[in-house]
């Protein structure tokens, strides 16, 4: 009888002991889980800090591109696009190998900084010593560290890097500064011409309805002819970007004049208007 007491007490020992063991285990393998969930979750932020500070980075060098000529900045978004569909498509390990030649060039997110200034000053006043050229390389080498360590990470985030929806918008913007650019060199010529009629109708060598043309180092501006049109219409070039727009007023019945501006071919015969004022 003691005997098989003591064996039930020893048998009773082992099992808790079993259990208790069982149940520290458990409780470490949760805890382990955890941990490494915790510290994935941390990764996955700082990762998405580390792009967010580059994103924030290949914008303000982007302004200074588009800033600097809007068609190159179309062209360097897809020349990244191609890019990005290249190695998408291609052996994983190319992507690897296009990475470490960055993460060479660049051994410390810090590296990518290349303006390096204090935020309150003036990018022109950085970057006036620098050339367009190395202002480009500087935004592909940061759109191509993001393309590529997002295929090597296999983040599926939000996607390409470069999108459609994203070259669209590009496009719009890039209108609408060409377009702002355009009307300021519009007005920039007529100032000039009606300059320039002033100061001969005040010498009497020419009436002000008797100069039709104008030209100087930078624009030409030409009165233009059309039949049975109420309007007065001149046709601008602007040499530097040999583009063409036309300066057209129209004097309603109300007495309003509206002033309309239109993108035009060489020969101001295929418009497009872009913007219309309304003057009292």
């Amino acid at each position: 009888m003691g005997i098989a007491v003591t064996i039930g007490l020893v048998v009773g020992v082992i099992i808790g002991a079993i259990a208790a063991i069982i149940l520290t285990a458990r409780f470490y393998r949760n805890y382990i889980d955890e941990s490494k969930l915790i510290l994935q979750t941390k990764i996955l932020n700082l990762r998405g800090m580390e792009n967010r500070y580059l994103e924030v980075l290949r914008r303000e060098i982007g302004n200074l591109i588009i800033q600097s000529d809007p068609d190159i900045m179309l062209k360097v978004y897809e020349k990244a696009e191609c890019l990005e569909s290249h190695y998408r498509d291609a052996p994983k390990d190319h992507a690897q190998v296009a990475l470490k030649c960055l993460t060479d060039k660049y051994p410390m997110f810090i590296d990518f900084d290349f303006i390096g200034t204090r935020h309150f000053v003036p990018y022109d006043e950085v970057c006036k010593d620098c050339g367009i050229a190395e202002i480009i390389e500087w935004y592909e080498d940061i759109t191509n560290f993001l393309i590529l360590s997002s295929i090597c990470l296999e983040d599926t985030g939000d996607g390409n890097i470069t999108n459609d929806k994203e070259k669209e918008v590009l496009k719009k913007i890039i209108r609408r500064i060409k377009d702002k650019n355009l009307k300021n060199n519009i007005d920039i010529a007529m100032q000039r011409f009606w300059l320039k009629e002033s100061i001969l109708e005040e010498e009497k060598q020419e009436s002000i309805y008797e100069l039709r043309d104008y030209e100087d180092a930078e624009y030409v501006v030409n009165k233009l002819l059309f039949d049975v049109i109420p309007e007065t219409k001149y046709g601008i070039t602007i040499k530097s970007t040999e583009e063409y727009g036309i300066y057209s007023m129209y004097c309603g019945d109300t007495g309003k004049t509206s002033i309309s501006y239109l993108r035009a071919d060489c020969k101001f015969k295929d418009t497009t208007c872009f913007a219309v004022n309304s003057l009292s």
